[in-house]
């Protein structure tokens, strides 16, 4: 007669998501610390289901919507001008997405397909190690990601990375408001940051209503019918604004009617910045 050991091995066995969490330290063992997160996700996706571990990345957008994951609107394709600031970085041109059942996490609007993926290009980070790559991405090492809120209707994606910050917030977050009203998508609401004072002002001359807003926070994992995504205007951390955004800046927030006028112009040294400093700011002075 068979050890009950051996029938209770044998038995656990026949049991699916017992093998794979049985063979799961093998494989991570193999797999690395990226490896271990997506064998971790994969095996616990069909219990925790949108609360476990991401299952991967897509690297584009277009990836996702190619396989029939949503609607994909190309309003330009990729230019030199908009070429990656980052090794083995995607290039991609300016567009909106339109994603059934899409989800965002956190404060910085990261997107999660349906299917539990990283849309890698509309979710930026903070460098890390000089990479902002999916691989690293922080959100990719979250073994349990918030409870879910859905909401009803259409929500679009307009926060990013760094959105306290006033030059990010400028030059990488609003802009997204004039791509998707380039796509004609009306969304019901919109994912963006409002607790800071100049967000608010902003926000107000754009005349983007206060009550059509969804403030996130590091705790925000939304599901909407559909999430409208559009687009960054260009890599996030290139350094050099571009062209179509200081066109769509100066003509939200200067006069339109404003004429040339005597004035003084004023320089903001950045001699004592930690970082970034003028090369030749003797020259400018």
């Amino acid at each position: 007669m068979m050890p009950i050991a051996s029938r209770l091995r044998h038995g656990l066995k026949r049991i699916p998501i017992v093998v794979l969490l049985w063979r799961l330290p093998k494989k991570a063992a193999r797999a690395g610390r990226y490896g271990i997160f997506r064998l971790i996700g994969n095996a616990t996706y069909p219990v925790l289901g949108k609360r476990a571990a991401l299952r991967g990345y897509y690297r584009t957008t277009r990836d996702f919507t190619k396989r029939g994951g949503g609607r994909y609107i190309e309003l330009e394709p990729p230019s030199d001008a908009r070429e990656s600031a980052l090794p083995d970085e995607s290039s991609t041109g300016i567009f909106v997405a339109s994603i059934p059942k899409g989800r965002s996490l956190y404060d910085c609007g990261v997107v999660v397909s349906p299917d539990h993926r990283l849309l890698a290009d509309v979710s930026w980070q903070d460098l890390v190690r000089g990479e902002s790559l999916p691989p690293h991405h922080a959100a990719m090492y979250k073994i349990l990601l918030p409870p879910v809120q859905h909401i009803a209707g259409s929500v679009a994606v307009v926060t990013s990375v760094r959105p306290n910050n006033y030059f990010h917030w400028m030059f990488d977050i609003l802009p997204r408001f004039e791509i998707l009203r380039r796509s004609n998508l009306v969304p019901d609401f919109y994912l963006i940051n409002t607790g800071a004072s100049f967000q608010k002002e902003s926000l107000q001359a754009l005349n983007i209503p206060m009550n059509r807003t969804l403030s996130p926070t590091m705790h925000t994992h939304i599901e909407a019918d559909e999430l409208i995504v559009p687009s960054l205007p260009g890599p996030v951390f290139g350094a050099t604004p571009q062209a179509s955004t200081c066109k769509f800046l100066r003509s939200a927030f200067l006069p339109k009617d404003r004429t040339p006028a005597p004035h003084r112009r004023l320089y903001i040294t950045r001699v004592d910045a930690k970082e970034r400093r003028v090369i030749n700011e003797a020259d400018i002075r």
